[in-house]
């Protein structure tokens, strides 16, 4: 069953309301301890029982919990016990107004670590070690606080996400301390969008970020590597060394969370390869807690925790409460559950795969252990995993040849030999849209926003390495120059910004170089100008609120100007006479000129009944630029597309993306690609549509899986996969 995220939002009222009516349980009577108050909140460790052996093996069994309770004083005590309850002492002590978070065992259950106050982790081992990992000055008196944290496997590190106090700038970095007296911090990561998730091993951890990046990065050399092209969170090591995550749709964070993910619960080898949906139940944004030996993912939604299979189960319990996070076993057998207040045993078994709406797991599939607490945690023993990687993909001999980048999270890609990927550069801030490679393949660039700023700045990364400087206010459509030597954007003036020039700058310097009025691209065998137009009048409506109509179609050669066509009449011709809304002012809002010099597309929309909004079926047009006439249009929804509409860098094939959702929710995303010159359609591929290849004889398609290419000269039977990542693409064949 598909279940959308508002379904999932709506259906947890019932579940609220259950949790309200909770059962307070008989408290395990506690011990009492010596403890030593302190004056910053937090008081000195506790002894345990006199033993002679290792911290981890001081008198507790291999599942142990620790969690906080008020203390007869009114302060706050950090106790640790057996799963049972039956050994238990206190490790440490805190003022009762305390804001103390994130308790968690060492991977070795020889010590516990917490949060108190936003920025410092203190660490309190159970034969009594204290310590305390204190955020940098700066980042506290700037209201940076520490949002989560994981321990290395060693248990000698901490890694933790950073972040930006009060939701001014969302900013987000990994940092890493050792965890010793008077420890430093070192920030891991500068994408300025990065959180801390489980390592890989003591040099490696995985990072996730709120732009659905889920990536490897190596401390040592901090190289970063994707584990897959789809927006996921929440990654784990899980079972035979696979890396577990949500997502598939969309990913997000506020201020106060780590990323989240809806779609489904995938897996996939550490280098990408071999993805399988492991939960086909739908979700909304989710967290992943861990997988079940009978193949259930536990997924933590905002407010709760479920079950996810073919349906989503709720754990919330009559008399016990909404489960707010688990704890899972390696084995996948059990599941312990904490509430606001407690520690719960969960049969996983006597959770029913598929529940109706509205309804609860049956309570006995929940046991209190231990009620009254604050910041529970548990810990069971785990063996190392072995970390699963498939290698080099075997690329086939017909595969193009050259340099492929993207962009994914933020970070500008390149694509290597083996499918694998590199990170040439990180930013940050937001990379918008797709890499454009220079003519002669040595430069990339990528426009992109840095964290705090409004103003768009251009990323330039050749042999030299990155260069970056500011572009005016809203600029778009970055263009190079057929000799390499300025990058092209067009730049909005007036005061309504909806007027447009074009600007040109060294893409070295920045400095600018030159303008040309209206919006202008290279083609024709000079410089295509698409003009701002006239208002749109009606009756009634001033000249100024509407918007810009008939723009004409110019091309500059040399000191030549000749006008090729408008956007009136575009619209009388007859080609056009299907489109949706033919009786209205037309506008044309985009061009896009072909490899062959004679022709060039354009996207021609009908002014909507209110002047401000335009038809939602806008026409793509070909327009042959040696009469001005059209020779192919095709009206396509904007729910249905065209995205990333781009013509082949030989000829005139020009392809598109298409989106179709069937009744059932069932989204298909397809290729299509067009011989607008002839009109004929070559057909509709499966896959997202991710560019051209560098000698415009193959097509990249982006499918789950991994980016695929198709060979169209000479026809190929089946598109063949040369990367893990399926990401939309810019390719250069140098």
């Amino acid at each position: 069953m598909r279940v959308a995220p508002l379904r999932i939002a709506s259906s947890l009222l019932p579940y609220a309301l259950a949790a309200v009516a909770v059962v307070v349980v008989s408290a395990i009577a506690l011990a009492g301890v010596v403890r030593t108050p302190a004056s910053d909140g937090i008081g000195s460790p506790a002894r345990p029982p006199a033993v002679s052996a290792a911290p981890r093996a001081v008198g507790l069994s291999d599942s142990r919990m620790a969690y906080w309770r008020p203390a007869s004083s009114g302060s706050l005590e950090l106790w640790v016990s057996d799963l049972d309850g039956d050994r238990r002492w206190t490790i440490a002590t805190a003022s009762a107004d305390a804001d103390l978070a994130l308790t968690r065992w060492s991977p070795d259950g020889s010590a516990v670590a917490y949060r108190t106050g936003n920025g410092t982790i203190g660490v309190v081992r159970l034969d009594g070690w204290l310590s305390s990992l204190v955020m940098p000055l700066e980042l506290r008196r700037a209201a940076w606080k520490i949002v989560s944290y994981e321990w290395s496997p060693d248990a000698k590190r901490i890694a933790a996400t950073f972040r930006a106090g009060g939701g001014l700038s969302n900013e987000s970095d990994v940092y890493v301390a050792e965890i010793k007296s008077n420890a430093l911090w070192e920030r891991v990561t500068t994408l300025g969008d990065a959180y801390a998730e489980p390592w890989i091993d003591n040099e490696r951890l995985l990072i996730g970020s709120s732009s659905g990046l889920v990536a490897t990065l190596d401390l040592r050399t901090k190289d970063l590597r994707p584990v897959t092209g789809l927006p996921a969170a929440s990654p784990q090591l899980g079972r035979a060394g696979r890396v577990y995550f949500t997502g598939g749709l969309a990913v997000t964070a506020d201020v106060a969370s780590q990323p989240v993910a809806s779609g489904w619960v995938w897996s996939a080898t550490v280098d990408g390869h071999d993805l399988r949906k492991e939960a086909s139940a739908e979700h909304g944004q989710a967290r992943l807690f861990g997988i079940l030996a009978d193949g259930r993912a536990v997924i933590g939604v905002p407010g709760g925790v479920y079950m996810a299979s073919e349906t989503i189960v709720p754990l919330v319990f009559a008399g016990a409460g909404s489960v707010r996070r688990v704890v899972v076993s390696e084995d996948g057998k059990r599941v312990i559950g904490f509430t606001d207040s407690r520690i719960l045993r969960i049969d996983a078994a006597k959770i029913p795969r598929t529940l109706a709406l509205g309804s609860l797991p049956p309570p006995d599939a929940a046991s209190t252990l231990l009620s009254g607490i604050r910041e529970p945690d548990v810990w069971t023993a785990r063996k190392p995993v072995a970390v699963a990687r498939a290698g080099a993909v075997a690329v086939a001999p017909s595969a193009p040849t050259g340099r492929v980048a993207f962009v994914l999270g933020h970070a500008l890609w390149e694509l290597q030999g083996d499918g694998s990927a590199r990170a040439i550069a990180t930013e940050r801030g937001s990379l918008i849209g797709r890499p454009a490679w220079s003519p002669s393949g040595e430069h990339v660039a990528v426009m992109f926003t840095a964290i705090g700023e409004r103003q768009p700045s251009a990323l330039v990364v050749g042999p030299g390495g990155p260069q970056r400087w500011r572009l005016p206010t809203a600029a778009q459509a970055m263009t190079w120059a057929p000799d390499g030597r300025s990058l092209s954007f067009w730049i909005p003036t007036g005061t309504r910004l909806d007027q447009w020039n074009t600007h040109a700058f060294d893409p070295a310097t920045g400095r600018a170089t030159g303008t040309i009025p209206g919006r202008a691209v290279w083609g024709g065998g000079g410089r295509l100008v698409l003009s701002d137009g006239e208002f749109a009048i009606t009756t009634g409506t001033a000249a100024t609120t509407g918007l810009r109509v008939g723009q004409r179609i110019e091309l500059i050669t040399g000191s030549a100007r000749r006008t090729i066509t408008d956007a009136a009449r575009l619209a009388a011709s007859p080609r056009l006479k299907d489109v949706p809304d033919a009786a209205r002012a037309s506008l044309i809002s985009q061009l896009v000129p072909s490899a062959d010099p004679e022709y060039v597309g354009v996207m021609l929309a009908r002014v909507g009944p209110t002047q401000i909004a335009t038809t939602r079926s806008p026409a793509f047009v070909v327009v042959r630029l040696s009469d001005g006439e059209p020779v192919y249009a095709t009206a396509i929804p904007l729910e249905v597309g065209p995205s990333d509409l781009a013509w082949s860098p030989a000829g005139h094939l020009v392809a598109w993306g298409v989106t179709e959702t069937a009744p059932n929710g069932q989204v298909t995303r397809g290729a299509v690609i067009v011989d607008p010159v002839v009109g004929i359609m070559r057909t509709l591929y499966e896959g997202r549509f991710a560019g051209w290849s560098a000698d415009g004889r193959s097509v990249y398609l982006a499918r789950d899986e991994g980016l695929f290419v198709l060979q169209l000269d000479p026809a190929a039977s089946d598109p063949v996969r040369i990367s893990p990542f399926g990401v939309s693409v810019s390719a250069t064949a140098r």
